[in-house]
């Protein structure tokens, strides 16, 4: 009985076919692909002898940066590479506004806990959420917040580390992607901010 091919296979034949080709016909490897320039020959173009950015200065000693890892990959590989800075917030545009929407005082999101910070990064990814009534439509009954209409803010909660139970931090979320955040229970709010400076 034959065997029949396998997807993976082809696929990883067709790469391997284009590689060929490419290298053949002097048009650029797809991205990702492997070097096909035969070793001691010259680069095709000369803008491919120059070094990477944050791969070594002109007197060739390591610059800051990430360094061309595998495969031509921007990944950092050597000395710096390095845990992420709980501080730094690359994804800060998408946690909260860039500035205030309300007239309350503001947070930065730097200035949050990092229960917080992960709280927001759990609504923006739409869940799982540790408590069913994460998600629940906040009413603003006390009106602390600006006035809106029914279903317009939603609620979330803060894990307050040694609480036996939900605890009294929340951040509620607008509809028009303004973020608060209480300590205290819904008493007091402050708008969170993507700035961290």
């Amino acid at each position: 009985m034959r065997a029949r091919p396998t997807t993976t296979g082809s696929v990883l034949l067709a790469g391997v076919l284009a590689v060929v080709l490419a290298g053949c016909s002097g048009a650029p490897a797809a991205p990702g692909g492997a070097d096909t320039a035969p070793a001691g020959s010259s680069p095709a173009s000369p803008s491919a002898s120059a070094p990477s950015p944050g791969t070594s200065d002109p007197t060739g000693g390591p610059t800051k940066g990430p360094t061309a890892g595998p495969s031509g990959s921007s990944q950092p590989t050597g000395p710096t590479t390095r845990p992420p800075d709980p501080t730094n917030y690359p994804d800060a545009d998408t946690l909260a506004p860039p500035k205030a929407t309300t007239k309350l005082a503001t947070i930065t999101l730097k200035a949050l806990p990092k229960q917080a910070v992960a709280t927001l990064r759990v609504i923006k990814d739409g869940g799982p959420f540790p408590y069913p009534n994460d998600g629940l439509i906040f009413d603003n009954r006390e009106k602390r917040l600006p006035r809106k209409d029914s279903g317009f803010y939603h609620e979330y909660t803060v894990t307050t580390p040694g609480a036996g139970d939900r605890g009294p931090r929340r951040i509620v979320t607008g509809a028009d992607g303004s973020r608060f955040w209480t300590t205290d229970h819904y008493r007091t709010f402050r708008e969170i901010i993507a700035p961290w400076s």
